[in-house]
Parts: C-alpha cells; structure tokens; sequence
C-alpha cells in the first residue's frame, strides 16, 4: 500500500477540548429536540459557538457519522 492510501485509509479525527466536547453534546440536544425542523449545519454551530468544521468532526467522532435528510433516531447513541 502505498503512502498515500495509507493516508486516505488511516485518516484520524483530530482531538476536541472538553468545551468543544460540551458543544458537541448541546448540538445533539438541539437536534433531538428540534427533529421534525432541525436547524442548518450553519445555523447550529452559530446556535453552539463552533464553527461547522469542528461540528462536522465532533459529529463525525461522535455519531455514526450520518447527517442530512436521513438521519436515524440513533445516530448520537455514541457518547463523546
């Protein structure tokens, strides 16, 4: 395999701070609450005071992953 597959497969989520796992968390909350018309990626990390990239991550280390239109009722069984 070569370096760069390497780097494509092994890809690591960078480390998030307790208070950007806080966030992380509030998010969830937000979005359990307002299920039937959750906010935007934008819009959320305005509501939790992070910036959409560090929310995508958090999301992606926390959840299954998945976002957009077919969310799952358990995409954020996964602590942070």
């Amino acid at each position: 395999m070569s370096a760069f597959q390497s780097f494509l497969t092994e890809s690591k989520l960078p480390e998030l701070s307790s208070i950007e796992r806080q966030k992380i968390q509030r998010a969830r909350d937000i979005m359990l609450e307002r299920m039937a018309n959750p906010p935007s990626l934008i819009e959320l990390s305005r509501m939790i005071g992070l910036n959409d990239n560090k929310l995508k991550i958090g999301f992606k280390g926390c959840t299954s992953g998945q976002l957009g239109p077919k969310r799952q009722l358990g995409l954020f069984d996964r602590t942070c």
